[in-house]
């Protein structure tokens, strides 16, 4: 909740309160269910959460081809994309979204994105597991818990 707050104070000052309703976020249809009471906690629309299909091909993580349509199929329509959830071992599947490729895509449109790794973020300890979070110093804010 809180990164979703931040996001979305950052990007009211640019394009002013009144632009609201129009507030998109993007996580996947493998994304713990907290983030979408926190984005409408935050004040963002149910409609204006785009929870991207993912499927084997991917390991279930966030296809960023898919993630780059949604954002400009948004754009072209009004909205404002403003924050981007990636996951580093969703809860349902384990999966894990390539944090590379859809942190270049949050840097070219300038969208916060937040690296959610409270499930599996604490196993990145070890070496092997290292590789998981490569691209995380292209987020704007990352959770961890160590259980």
């Amino acid at each position: 909740l809180v990164v979703v707050l931040a996001a979305r104070d950052r990007i009211l000052k640019k394009v002013g309160k009144t632009s609201l309703p129009r507030l998109t976020v993007y996580a996947t249809d493998q994304t713990h269910s907290s983030f979408r009471k926190a984005c409408l906690i935050a004040g963002v629309h149910e409609e204006n959460i785009r929870l991207l299909k993912t499927d084997s091909s991917t390991n279930y993580g966030m296809p960023p081809e898919s993630l780059e349509e949604a954002i400009s199929s948004d754009l072209a329509k009004g909205f404002i994309p403003f924050f981007i959830l990636a996951t580093v071992g969703t809860t349902s599947s384990a999966a894990v979204d390539p944090l590379v490729p859809l942190g270049k895509t949050a840097k070219s449109y300038g969208i916060w994105m937040h690296v959610d790794a409270a499930y599996a973020g604490s196993a990145c300890i070890c070496p092997e597991f290292r590789k998981f979070i490569d691209g995380i110093e292209n987020a704007d804010s990352f959770n961890i818990n160590a259980h």
